[in-house]
């Protein structure tokens, strides 16, 4: 009987086998594969270790699909990866435009191992090892850097310095880091809190690249001009205010028209919460601007310009004037249910005031009440009811007493 009970088990370790070898999954072409393998990893830039780990005819598809190594993403919580598996990596990319990001703790062999493909990277994101920027990168089109390690200050402290004036055909050159010669498909910058002498390296006007979209931190007295520099070619523009601004600008700098013939969207972000705060804004020309976004601050931090502007965004403002939003049409607030609430208390019944209004969306942060939503949707209505003009209305979140994972939206 023993025997018997064993030679069973075998034949149902064998019929597993057969049934696994006539699965579905192994009819599909390689092709095909390919295609889900390169919509899988750019979700989740690990996955051709697990994919390739299957069998010998999914590692072979992963290993003829560029598409499927082209994304990196190494951030502070990832697995560290030695430099040579990153450069092994890489290079089973082929000629695939390259999109990566290293994290603050990224070795310097690392950041070597990514900017060596400078020929491929399409998007790039690192914080130390900003020499890497001498390369020339001629298909780079984002390029974002972070805050640097301050044990490593003194590594960059010649940074200002990397390119000293030329004399060339009689004509002195100014020194520049970022230059279309070096970067000329470049049209997305994010200096997210850069040291000091790299924004004073960025700020040359000299052969600036055009940039379409630039997110900069304000930092310095440098910032301003790095801003004037693509003003003609910018699109979207998101200024950055830390917690401990100091204004290292004068105000008549300030105060000097800077011209954005182009720019369609507009983003403030402040990091200080005390209503007492004010400052001075840069002054913006923008004729064409359809979106505002605002992270925090008060009606004292909202740019003039948000008076053109048809879409509104506000991210946990404090207080709102709606006068300052004559010309929108699409609101946004995002923030706790209560805060929501508390806002739409003000919320203005005049048809005088924001006229034009059409929709309203409400994200709340954190689980909500009902009776948040209700209140709300009250005002909104009301609103409609004595202008007369109907107003769509949505609530983003997700109820007190409804289970983890579910959204509403209504």
């Amino acid at each position: 009987m023993k025997k018997l009970k064993l030679e069973a088990k075998d034949l149902r370790l064998e019929i597993s086998k057969i049934k696994a070898w006539l699965a579905p999954i192994r009819r599909v072409p390689a092709d095909i594969l390919s295609l889900i393998f390169v919509e899988v990893c750019q979700s989740d830039w690990q996955a051709p270790v697990e994919l390739g780990a299957v069998c010998r005819f999914w590692r072979e598809a992963l290993l003829t699909t560029p598409g499927a190594w082209a994304c990196v993403q190494i951030g502070p919580d990832s697995v560290d990866m030695p430099h040579t598996i990153l450069s092994l990596w890489l290079s089973r990319c082929g000629i695939f435009k390259l999109h990566v990001s290293l994290g603050p703790f990224a070795s310097s062999n690392e950041v070597d191992a990514v900017c060596c493909r400078n020929e491929n990277l399409q998007c790039l994101s690192f914080f130390n090892n900003l020499r890497q920027l001498r390369r020339k990168y001629p298909q780079l089109e984002e390029l974002r850097l972070g805050p640097e390690d301050r044990s490593l200050q003194n590594q960059f402290s010649d940074l200002r310095v990397t390119e000293r004036s030329k004399k060339k055909g009689g004509k002195k050159e100014s020194p520049t880091i970022l230059s279309i010669k070096r970067f000329p498909k470049l049209v997305r910058l994010h200096l997210h809190s850069p040291r000091l002498n790299l924004m004073e390296a960025i700020a040359r006007e000299d052969l600036f690249p055009a940039l379409r979209e630039l997110h900069i931190h304000v930092k310095g007295a440098h910032w301003h001009s790095i801003i004037r520099y693509c003003a003609q070619s910018l699109i979207t523009l998101a200024v950055e205010y830390p917690l401990n601004y100091e204004d290292a600008i004068t105000v008549s700098e300030l105060e000097t028209p800077v011209n954005l013939p182009n720019l369609r969207s507009l983003r403030f972000l402040f990091y200080a919460f005390d209503h007492e705060w004010s400052l001075t804004l840069p002054n913006l020309q923008t004729p064409c601007l359809q979106s505002y976004h605002q992270v925090n601050g008060n009606p004292e931090t909202a740019h003039p310009a948000a008076s053109l502007a048809r879409f509104v965004f506000l991210e946990q403002p404090l207080y709102v004037d709606w006068t300052q939003f004559p010309s929108m049409t699409h609101l946004q607030i995002k923030s706790v249910a209560e805060h929501i609430s508390y806002l739409f208390e003000g919320f203005p019944y005049s048809p005088i005031i924001c006229p034009l209004l059409e929709s309203v969306t409400c994200v709340s942060m954190l689980r909500f009440r009902t009776s948040h939503k209700a209140e709300a949707k009250f005002c909104v209505a009301r609103r409609s009811i004595i202008t007369g003009t109907p107003i769509r209305f949505r609530y983003i979140g997700r109820k007190k007493d409804e289970a983890p994972g579910y959204s509403f939206v209504g």
